[in-house]
This record gives C-alpha cells, sequence and structure tokens, in this order.
C-alpha cells in the first residue's frame, strides 16, 4: 500500500477494559500479537504495539499495563512465563476461586436503585453466607500448619500497609488489596512497597519511547452517593501526572508529589533553612496506583466483611484472628469513612486549586476517593484519548466486560456514549465542529443491545465517517464546551469471545493452571488477528490511517463497508 499520501504518522491507542485476570490474560494475547517480537508475529500484526503512542486500562487490562510497563518493554510471552507461575495459588490466602456473581448482581442493584436504599439482607445474607463457609477453608491434611500459613499471610500484607499509616496518612481497604495485589500482578522486583510509578519512568524502554505510554483511569466520588456515566469525574494517573480533563477539576499535579500537603499548588511547608517549600515523595507506589483502579474486588470484600457478624460458622474464627491483625479487637462495628472501600488519597491535591469550570468542586475536600475506573459503568478508557491535544487518529479497544455469562453486551460502550451523547450533565458535555460548521458529538454511534450481537463476533469500526458521529440538535447552552480542529478517532473494536479457548472466566477466578494462562493468552492473540478474515491486516491498517491519509487505495473501500458499522 505504499500508494497512500500521508498527512502523518498516526496516533494510536490501545484500550484493554476491566475484567480480572480473564482480562490481564486476554490482553497479554492481544499485546503479544502486536508485540513485534514475538513469534510468528512478523507477517502478521507484529510492531503494532511498538508503533503505539498510548495505552490504558481498567482494573484487570491495567494489571497487564502496568506489568508490561514495569517490565521494560520485556517481550509478552516472557511476562506469559512468570504469570504460568504466580497464578496457581490464589491471589488470597485462605479464598480458592469463588463464582460472585449473583453478589455481583446483587451490588449492581444496590447502585440501580440508591446507595441509600436496602437490598433484601436476606438475599444478600444467603450469598455472602455461601462465600464466607469457603473461606479459610482448611484441610484435614493442613491442620494447624495451613492455619499458620494464612495467618501469617495476612500478617505481612498488614504490616506493609501499617507502614504507610506509621508515615501519617490515611489508610482503607484498597491499601491492603494492594499489598495483595502486588504478589501477582507485579514484576517481583517491584513488589516490596517502595516502588512507585513515578521513579520507574526512569526505565530504558519508556526513556527511548520504546513502549507506549502507560494510563491509568478511575472515578473520584463521594462515597454513599450514586455514579453516572453521564457526570462522573474521571481521574487519569500517568508516571508523570494525577488528576482530570473534566470540567470539574480541569488540571494536574505532578504524581510524584502526591502525598504532599498543598494548597492550590504549593507546598504548605516550608524549609526556612532552605527557603523552600518541601514537598513528599514516595506515595505514589505502583501496587495503590494499580488497586485503585480495580476496587470492584474490595468491594465484594467490604460486603462479606460487613456480614461476618451474622454468620455463625466455624471460619469465623479464623475471620476474627485475620481481623485482629488488621487492628480490630471485635468483629466489625465501624465507621465507613474511617475504613473506606475506596482508595483514600489524602491530603487531596487539589485543596485550594479553582481551575474547575463546571460541576462539583474538589476544592475544599481534604481527601479524594476514588474508586474502580469502570464504576460508572465505563469498562474501557475511552475518555484518555479522547482529549483534542492527544491527537488520536484510531484507538483499539478490547471489551473484556462480563455482563452475560462473563462474556461483554456492550454496555461499556453504551455507558460512554451516553455520557459523550446527553444534553444535561453536571459537567461540560464536548462537541466538535465538522468541516462543514456542524455540531457533532466526540463519540460515535453505537449498537443498541438488541443490535449488539451485529459486532459481538467480529471486529467493528466505529466512527469511520463523520457521519457516525451524531449531530448536536439543540441549544448551545453553557453546558457545553465546543472543540474547533479536531476530528474524533475512529475506534476498532473488538468483544471477547471464544476462538480456542473457553475464555469467558470468572472476574473472580484468581487461580489459573499453565494449560489455562496459556488457553487465555492464546486467544487473546486471536481476538487481536481475527485470523479468519485473511484480508483483516490491511483492513487494520486502513483503520488505522483513515484520520492520517490525504488518500487511501481502493481496498479500504471494501474493508469499511465489511466492518464500519453503520447505525440500522
Amino acid at each position: 500500500m505504499n500508494d497512500t499520501a500521508f498527512a502523518r504518522t498516526p496516533t494510536i491507542g490501545i484500550a484493554i477494559s476491566g475484567g480480572g485476570f480473564r482480562s490481564m490474560l486476554s490482553g497479554a494475547g492481544v499485546l503479544g500479537a502486536y508485540d513485534a517480537r514475538s513469534p510468528g508475529a512478523d507477517g502478521e500484526l507484529g510492531g503494532l504495539l511498538q508503533s503505539s503512542t498510548y495505552l490504558a486500562g481498567i482494573s484487570g487490562g491495567l494489571w497487564i499495563v502496568i506489568s508490561f510497563f514495569l517490565n521494560d518493554g520485556m517481550q509478552l510471552y516472557s511476562i506469559l512465563e512468570d504469570l504460568k507461575l504466580d497464578l496457581q495459588t490464589p491471589i488470597l490466602e485462605g479464598v480458592p476461586n469463588m463464582e460472585l456473581g449473583n453478589l455481583r448482581e446483587h451490588l449492581f442493584q444496590k447502585d440501580k436503585t440508591s446507595m441509600n436504599a436496602e437490598v433484601s439482607e436476606s438475599k444478600l445474607s444467603s450469598v455472602i453466607t455461601s462465600i464466607v463457609k469457603s473461606i479459610f477453608s482448611i484441610g484435614d491434611d493442613e491442620g494447624d500448619s495451613g492455619i499458620k500459613s494464612i495467618i501469617g499471610f495476612y500478617k505481612d500484607i498488614s504490616l506493609e500497609a501499617k507502614a504507610k499509616k506509621d508515615s501519617g496518612y490515611r489508610l482503607s481497604l484498597i491499601d491492603y488489596w494492594a499489598r495483595t495485589l502486588a504478589r501477582k500482578v507485579l514484576p517481583a522486583k517491584f513488589r516490596s512497597t517502595g516502588f512507585t510509578i513515578s521513579s520507574a519512568s526512569k526505565q530504558l524502554s519508556f526513556q527511548n519511547y520504546s513502549q507506549p505510554f502507560p494510563i491509568i483511569t478511575s472515578v473520584e466520588l463521594i462515597p454513599n452517593e450514586t455514579v453516572s456515566s453521564v457526570d462522573s469525574h474521571i481521574i487519569e494517573i500517568s508516571p508523570f501526572e494525577f488528576g482530570s480533563w473534566d470540567s470539574f477539576l480541569n488540571s494536574f499535579v505532578s504524581t510524584k508529589f502526591l502525598g504532599s500537603d498543598l494548597w492550590n499548588g504549593t507546598s504548605l511547608h516550608l524549609s526556612l533553612s532552605l527557603n523552600a517549600s518541601i514537598c513528599t515523595s514516595g506515595y505514589d507506589t505502583v501496587a495503590f496506583l494499580a488497586a485503585t483502579s480495580s476496587g470492584l474486588f474490595n468491594t465484594v470484600f467490604q460486603y462479606v466483611y460487613d456480614f461476618i457478624p451474622k454468620i455463625h460458622h466455624e471460619s469465623s474464627l479464623y475471620v476474627t484472628q485475620i481481623l485482629r491483625i488488621f487492628g480490630f479487637s471485635t468483629l466489625p462495628t465501624r465507621n465507613a469513612a474511617e475504613f473506606s472501600e475506596f482508595a483514600i488519597y489524602s491530603p487531596n491535591p487539589f485543596r485550594g486549586v479553582q481551575s474547575g469550570e463546571r460541576g462539583r468542586s474538589v476544592e475544599n475536600s481534604t481527601s479524594l476517593f476514588l474508586a474502580d475506573g469502570g464504576e460508572d459503568g465505563q469498562n474501557i478508557p475511552f475518555s484518555p484519548y479522547l482529549v483534542p491535544g492527544r491527537k488520536v487518529d484510531a484507538i483499539l479497544a478490547f471489551d473484556m466486560g462480563s455482563e452475560i455469562d462473563n462474556r461483554p453486551s456492550g454496555l461499556s460502550l453504551r455507558s460512554s456514549a451516553q455520557r459523550y451523547h446527553a444534553n444535561q450533565s453536571e459537567l461540560h458535555i464536548p462537541l466538535f465542529k465538522d468541516p462543514n460548521g456542524i455540531l457533532r458529538r466526540i463519540f460515535p454511534v453505537v449498537p443498541s443491545a438488541a443490535q449488539y450481537s451485529l459486532i459481538s463476533q467480529k471486529p467493528a469500526f466505529l466512527g469511520c465517517e463523520i457521519e457516525d458521529f451524531p449531530a448536536f440538535k439543540g441549544n448551545l447552552l453553557d453546558n457545553f464546551k465546543v472543540y474547533n480542529n479536531y476530528t474524533p478517532p475512529l475506534t476498532i473494536y473488538q468483544a471477547n469471545h471464544d476462538i480456542v479457548f473457553e475464555a469467558n472466566t470468572s472476574t473472580f477466578k484468581s487461580v489459573y493452571s499453565p494449560d489455562e494462562v496459556q488457553g487465555m493468552f492464546d486467544n487473546g492473540c486471536e481476538l487481536a488477528v481475527n485470523r479468519m478474515d485473511l484480508s483483516y491486516k490491511e483492513c487494520l491498517w486502513c483503520a488505522l490511517m483513515k484520520r492520517a491519509s490525504k488518500t487511501l487505495p481502493e481496498v479500504c473501500d471494501s474493508c469499511f463497508n465489511k466492518y464500519c458499522y453503520r447505525e440500522h
């Protein structure tokens, strides 16, 4: 395709959804297929990873993003071998794989009705009772040694988290989850408590731009209040900055100096001898950031924790011992604000910052509460790629969601469309002006729930033409913000489905055999390359170049006819 007249090299962003280890392993396969160094990648799609500028993830998708970043751009096949060893044991000692679909359904039911409305306690209790019965189930052959091993594990977790508390910072359940997560998803040399994402940016592969720029997304919220995709506060975290592009904040601080006591961006601690402000460093540990964007797991354990007093079972003896390790002398009777299920960023780095234009301000909050990046239903991190300044041309979006039988239903797509197609929001709603002067939404038309089957088993190109972005119909009030000289990216969307392996494992499955790890990885590879269509390599190239080329070869016309989604 050398007859193409290039306007510029395309800017590509990869987005991997949440979904626990299902997403991490499938996402690893995707990146492996795109890695030029992978066996067999030459002649397929190898090199696309090296050509991508950004790599973003949520929850389990973030785990592979972080792992790849910290491994200094190591080949995905090498990372895979480490995962085969690490995932043979549960992520939580004494807690085997648990099918928590029913509990998750009840949690979402509670969110949809109201955080103040009561879901039937008898329903929740029956689900959690069965879960707790499986927790700390010590086999007869393990005896006291098994119990001691489990309690020792939680003692180590507690001591590691306590170091942060001893430094004067608030803790939440996320801090304990972070120390647990570190043992499974981070490279061995980064598992201790002191490694930060800002210091990891000094790695050679990052410094010489041979790996994509990693982005973490999370949701800032007020505990016990409902979160909607329309006006949720999306926080973005990178090795350099922490903040939000959304109109409630529109500001960033240096990630390195999180934990500093700031007012309007300036430290409140002064050194008289040095005549300078003093900032704190070391708060931005990679484990804490990875755990921040995967707080759904913590929500589950929060509910288990809340219901322990109501359950009479022999395992409660072990639970009580572990609660004591974490500083509770009795069964839970706590203030949620003191032991939050959300990540607590305190002090709030944006105190006194008045850069927000519209939406609930955080300038007077002493702390920020951050939740799972998919807390608002947007389980794919699209938002970092819809920032005009990044000039992203194409998004490679992989949906590893679990809405139906641990497979995606398009809910994440529809949640993002709901946000960007809204007419009313507490935040500014972005629009762009097309070459004909027509105002349009910055997110393309997506399939309805009824139409989703059209794209659930094959790639779909969303936003191929300007007309695929809905025209704005209404009055341009102060709740809209118009971007000039901007065209949103084309999205290449792919939904997880079984190709060479049954890839619909539970979000909460944490034990995988080496064969299962390999199978999930292989299925992710096949998902990325879409080998069923021998012309897909050329078609993907057409999609990636659509925004960046002045002209495209004729073969692209048939590709777009095949893969571009048109509203029916």
